[in-house]
């Protein structure tokens, strides 16, 4: 939802554990701003790690992040059961819409517990609770020697190449 008040398709997917009677939210795939721990559907404090998630009547619930000083809006979710149909069209959708955000952009993404590492097209971030550097990646062997170094991918000069030219396009569209 990226902090706006929209109607989105439900495109991304998450899991509910539950551990000794209380229910999780777990989620591992949100990129750059995915949480690092389960959290605490109905926890007291409703902040965990920056996070907090807001019930916003009896089956939905939003999922925030405490930055710049206030909470941004992440996503919305229910905790209706979805089956493996449901979640092939949210992929098909998020891999072939002409206006789907993985369609139209590199992005890569790697989560510590005090540091985010995130792939925009040519852009490199790497973000703390102290710091935020950001590099422009300018050439495909930069490129290559980050993902190795920084994310353990492992490409190839030609690979690399073809992933470079592809995030410059994506930067010019």
């Amino acid at each position: 939802m990226n902090n706006l008040d929209i109607d989105s398709p439900r495109t991304h997917r998450i899991t509910l554990l539950t551990f000794e009677g209380e229910e999780y939210l777990i989620d591992v795939g949100f990129g750059a701003m995915t949480p690092t721990v389960p959290l605490k559907i109905s926890a007291k404090d409703k902040i965990n790690n920056n996070y907090r998630i807001s019930q916003e009547d009896n089956q939905n619930f939003t999922l925030e992040l405490y930055r710049k000083k206030r909470f941004f809006t992440l996503y919305k979710f229910n905790l209706v059961k979805y089956t493996e149909a449901d979640c092939k069209m949210g992929n098909f959708y998020s891999e072939s819409h002409p206006d789907a955000v993985f369609k139209n952009n590199f992005v890569v993404s790697r989560k510590y517990k005090n540091q985010t590492l995130s792939f925009r097209n040519n852009s490199y971030h790497q973000i703390s609770n102290t710091f935020t550097n950001i590099l422009n990646i300018i050439d495909p062997i930069q490129l290559q020697n980050i993902l190795k170094k920084d994310f353990n991918i492992k490409v190839s000069k030609k690979e690399s190449k073809i992933l470079f030219k592809k995030a410059e396009n994506f930067r010019l569209s």
